[in-house]
């Protein structure tokens, strides 16, 4: 019994000491990446980092977080984030966000509320942290911009992990139910918000290939790009207007798309009267644009249901035959 206490006395001597230095070394690891950012220019900055989860956890809350990067002019700030993971399990974290954060960009802030926003993370072994798969889980989220618009979804389900057939590519999966908008109240703004109040669910399955992994050095410049985008599936449900969409792009070195989707819709007269009260596109491409519908439903023998190429080329979409106009930049070179 002696031998057995004493055994149990040494093992445990020999656990405290291992979770000890693991808690020191990952403190010192926030701490040096906050130092290194503030280093490469961010505002980078905390109010309190604590450790604790003894004996099998090694969690780490952050509290009084900000982080703006200065390539993006993108600020995140947030009254505290949570690290989780298991002491023999350093590969594999789970973060907690709070109910509340704000994040900064693109002229706006954005308030984001939610009842539970939990991800988690599996790397590879090793110092560069290779991300094998992640995902992000929310329930009754809120976004509300200080320009007057705002976002709610009931829950909101993202997954990656990387394809197993082609290197540098990660397939994504998104899932969004309940989702309503709004914007500024504006008579055509307010008709458009009605005619889309209720999405009832999207769904995204997609791969995405990259120039380089997602790793510990991806939040460096330069970070990984899009080099293609092989989408599977869309599906919006919105009431009695369902729209789905699949197709492939190829990205060039300044983020324009070359390619095909294919997007199906069951009701096009209401997809074209919100884009016409939302005024997407000016009023000879609205009138080239129904032209444009009206031929292929003619074509395809269907009076609602229809199925339009969207064809990237050349820096600009096309819808058939009408150019809707330049192509957003997926990244910035």
């Amino acid at each position: 019994m002696r031998r057995i206490f004493i055994a149990i006395m040494v093992a445990a001597t020999l656990w405290s000491g291992y979770w000890v230095v693991g808690s020191r070394s990952v403190r010192s690891s926030v701490e040096e990446w906050f130092q290194s950012r503030a280093v490469a220019g961010w505002d980078a900055s905390y109010e309190e980092l604590r450790v604790r989860g003894f004996p099998n956890r090694i969690d780490v809350t952050v509290s009084g977080l900000r982080l703006a990067d200065p390539k993006t002019a993108i600020m995140w700030s947030a009254p505290y984030f949570q690290i989780l993971r298991l002491s023999y399990k350093p590969n594999h974290v789970i973060l907690n966000f709070p109910d509340t954060q704000t994040v900064v960009g693109a002229g706006q802030s954005v308030t984001v509320s939610s009842k539970k926003l939990q991800a988690s993370a599996v790397f590879l072994p090793g110092t560069d942290r290779n991300l094998t798969r992640a995902n992000l889980a929310g329930d009754q989220l809120t976004l509300t911009s200080d320009l007057g618009w705002s976002a709610a979804m009931e829950s909101l389900l993202m997954a990656i992990r990387q394809n197993a057939a082609i290197d540098l590519a990660y397939d994504l999966g998104v899932e969004m139910q309940g989702l309503a908008l709004s914007a500024n109240s504006t008579e055509n703004d307010t008709s458009a918000s009605e005619m889309l109040a209720d999405i009832d669910r999207l769904n995204l399955d997609a791969t995405v290939s990259f120039n380089a992994p997602w790793d510990s050095k991806a939040i460096d410049a330069p970070r990984p790009v899009i080099q293609a985008i092989d989408l599977r599936a869309l599906q919006i449900d919105l009431g009695d207007k369902d729209i789905s969409a699949a197709g492939a792009l190829t990205l060039d070195l300044f983020g324009q798309a070359d390619g095909l989707i294919k997007v199906t819709s069951n009701n096009w007269q209401d997809i074209l009267r919100i884009a016409d009260l939302t005024e997407w596109f000016a009023k000879a491409t609205m009138i080239a644009v129904r032209a444009e519908l009206i031929r292929l439903t003619e074509t395809s023998n269907a009076d609602e249901s229809v199925t339009v190429p969207l064809r990237f080329a050349s820096g600009n979409v096309f819808l058939g035959s009408v150019n809707l106009g330049q192509q957003p930049r997926l990244f910035q070179p």
